[in-house]
């Protein structure tokens, strides 16, 4: 386990935006069979919750986290980690004291429930993968005969979902 941080201002002009970004040195290389989908929905939940923020600020900072010149997504969760991403406005020191409040308050202090993971599963999925389609035949016809076969990170959680198990993964792979 591990985590990096990066926070850079792209050089070009004044009106440039500030990337911030989290990954953490976890993905779904560290889930059993049992635990297939928690490297998935545990960035689900942690995008339906506020990170130590209040919740109308915590949804202006992810509205404004997203460059509409070259939108990303949020999270991306790979194989051996995820990723966290945030594309701020330039001179907006408070966004920017928001989202590393947000992201090491999900890095530690995530609330793992019933009622949160029910929320996280019922909203819109903005969790990406990579690779994007890890389904595809080319992908998975390179994969043949890997260890990675059986960890694909766009794997659905197995039903019925039990949210002491992903708190317990979150606590042991996530949890600094």
């Amino acid at each position: 386990m591990g985590y990096i941080g990066k926070c850079w201002r792209r050089p070009s002009a004044p009106s440039d935006r500030i990337e911030v970004r989290l990954q953490v040195n976890t993905g779904s290389l560290t889930e059993s069979t049992q635990q297939s989908g928690f490297s998935h929905v545990i960035p689900r939940i942690a995008l339906t919750q506020s990170g130590g923020l209040d919740a109308a600020q915590a949804r202006s900072l992810w509205q404004q986290g997203v460059d509409p010149k070259r939108p990303m997504p949020p999270v991306i969760v790979s194989y051996d980690s995820t990723l966290y991403n945030l594309s701020l406005p330039n001179n907006r020191n408070d966004l920017l004291k928001e989202a590393l409040t947000y992201l090491a308050n999900i890095s530690g202090k995530l609330t793992i429930t019933p009622v949160t993971v029910n929320h996280a599963l019922s909203s819109e999925d903005m969790v990406a993968t990579w690779p994007a389609d890890t389904k595809e035949g080319w992908w998975r016809y390179r994969l043949k005969g890997s260890a990675l076969l059986g960890h694909d990170p766009a794997e659905p959680l197995k039903q019925p979902v039990d949210a002491a198990k992903i708190q317990s993964f979150y606590e042991k792979w996530l949890h600094p």
